[in-house]
């Protein structure tokens, strides 16, 4: 045989094995009990969402936790992740199904799929939690226990993020919508909405059980049409809208309002969806007790892309994510509650959402 072609099918074959070479599932036993978990998103249709895991005692990161423990990937575009316990539930978003997860070896526990698109899990109770979507126009209810789904809560709009305030659950109508839906988690009823600025994206309550709503104002050519950003207070008994503040750049894109452990600061990423600014994009704090905006970041952007951010409820570290060219791997920056930059690291594709587990 020709030796030049001995030594292609050689390389050929040496490439192939490393190609599809995977670590076995089962030399990978985990056991932790505290840590940070990333949601990295992975690409839409490529199916590379994966599962990263930052252990606080030893400060290393493993990337993908999910793919080590079970064999097999999280799906397409993984999003949000709720802990309850030593359990977690993952919406895998463009797959239409939740993972549950035992937080401590990582290994899958079950799953609910046949949804249409999972956005965020809300917590109830041991046997109550609500699943918002972002193109259904229900919101599902389903026992974290058996993952059976146990009712359907008509909302009459798709539904994103979900806070709980006593027996309610408040939900931002995002996509397309102006409104946040109060829901009676005893009924499973909607019994009130109010009105706020287009395109709400996320809540907090306060320290006062205020609630805030951050609306990034939609953007050009949307059905709905575009309106300045703003940060809408409610009272949540009453449903009635306390301060309104707008945003003095229509086209600034605010999302992912946060709140600190001690619930009397706010925090947000600002942006701009055109990508032209006349404000310094970054994460912003601001008292909960301030009607008017802050002037500058409170961590600026600089030359980063950040993405998305999380905030530890104990100790109020502030974690974000810079995605980088959504293609690359992304990095994820830890801060202070003063805003000191601790360290950073490395994650997996688009990392996104943070879950915080504790003692």
């Amino acid at each position: 045989m020709n030796k030049n072609l001995v030594i292609l099918l050689f390389a050929f074959v040496l490439l192939l094995s490393l190609g599809c070479e995977r670590e076995d599932p089962e030399f990978r036993t985990f056991s932790k009990s505290t840590g940070v978990f990333i949601i990295n998103e992975g690409n839409f249709t490529y199916g590379n969402a994966s599962l990263s895991f930052l252990d606080l005692t030893t400060g290393e990161i493993d990337n993908q936790v999910f793919y080590k423990a079970n064999g097999f990937p999280l799906g397409d575009v993984a999003f949000s992740m709720t802990i309850s316990d030593s359990m977690a539930f993952i919406s895998i978003n463009n797959s239409g199904k939740i993972f549950s997860v035992n937080t401590r070896t990582f290994k899958h526990q079950g799953t609910i799929a046949g949804l249409s698109s999972p956005r965020y899990i809300q917590l109830i109770s041991k046997t109550k939690a609500y699943i918002s979507d972002l193109y259904s126009t229900s919101i599902l209810v389903f026992d974290p226990g058996s993952l059976q789904i146990t009712d359907t809560i008509e909302t009459g709009r798709s539904t994103e993020q979900m806070v709980v305030w006593n027996d309610y659950v408040f939900a931002t109508c995002w996509s397309f919508g102006n409104e946040v839906l109060k829901i009676n988690t005893l009924t499973n009823q909607v019994e009130d909405s109010i009105r706020v600025n287009n395109q709400p994206n996320s809540m907090v309550i306060d320290k006062n059980n205020n609630l805030w709503v951050l609306s990034d104002g939609g953007y050009e050519g949307s059905p709905l049409g575009v309106d300045y950003p703003a940060l809408t207070v409610i009272d949540p008994d009453k449903m009635d809208v306390l301060t309104t503040v707008l945003f003095p750049n229509i086209s600034g894109s605010p999302n992912n309002l946060l709140i600190n452990g001690s619930r009397d600061s706010i925090f947000f990423l600002y942006g701009s969806w055109t990508g032209e600014t006349d404000f310094d994009s970054g994460a912003y704090r601001m008292s909960v007790n301030s009607n008017e905006l802050p002037d500058d970041p409170f961590i600026p952007e600089k030359n980063r892309l950040y993405y998305r951010m999380g905030i530890d409820p104990v100790y109020s570290t502030i974690y974000i994510s810079d995605a980088l060219d959504y293609m690359q791997k992304g990095f994820v920056f830890r801060f202070t509650p003063d805003g000191a930059l601790i360290d950073s690291m490395r994650a997996d594709r688009i990392p996104g959402f943070f879950a915080f587990m504790t003692e």
